[in-house]
């Protein structure tokens, strides 16, 4: 397992200032996002960064249930569907 510091990260920033922040919830500093790409392109970017917790989180469980030779095959896939939707909704800032 990976060492990183632990989610769920947030975004700080102004709308059209072309630096944002990605902070944990401690206030920890963990990324400085300087675009000058579009804002909505550049917000995008930075709720992908933010959402990498709960992905890696998701990932690593799902790893674990496809490990699992005891689950039920249809509720393997219904937990599978259920991690994947939380770290998609959460990069994608829903």
């Amino acid at each position: 397992m990976i060492k990183h510091t632990k989610g769920p990260w947030n975004i700080c920033g102004e709308h059209g200032s072309q630096h944002l922040l990605i902070v944990a919830d401690e206030g920890i500093g963990i990324a400085s996002i300087r675009c000058w790409v579009p804002y909505d392109e550049e917000k995008a970017n930075a709720k992908l960064i933010a959402a990498a917790p709960t992905m890696y989180e998701g990932l690593q469980a799902i790893f674990e249930l496809a490990n699992d030779n005891k689950s039920n095959p249809h509720e393997l896939l219904a937990k599978i569907s259920q991690l994947a939707e939380a770290g998609i909704k959460e990069a994608e800032g829903k």
